[in-house]
């Protein structure tokens, strides 16, 4: 039985939104107007995404949520923890 790992590679969020690495990056980053960050740590050079962190956000954008807390209670403290990092 395949396990799933807890973070996802900046390539399989590319894959799975169909858009280019940089395009992934410009999202974390924030400078993607209208689109909230997606929720990341640094790991040195590596940017570091949690799978729960992501799906919430990946939700919170398909039906226009914009706002962190309405979308945390889906992934938990993961999500909460990934935004105050990623804050800061």
């Amino acid at each position: 039985m395949e396990q799933i790992s807890e973070v996802v590679s900046i390539n399989e969020i590319a894959k799975i939104l169909g858009c280019s690495k940089a395009h992934v990056y410009n999202a974390i980053n924030g400078k993607i107007e209208g689109v909230t960050r997606i929720p990341a740590m640094n790991m040195g050079r590596r940017k570091i995404v949690r799978r729960a962190s992501f799906e919430a956000w990946r939700y919170g954008n398909e039906v226009g949520q914009t706002k962190h807390a309405e979308i945390a209670p889906l992934a938990g403290v993961a999500y909460e923890a990934a935004i105050s990092k990623a804050s800061l």
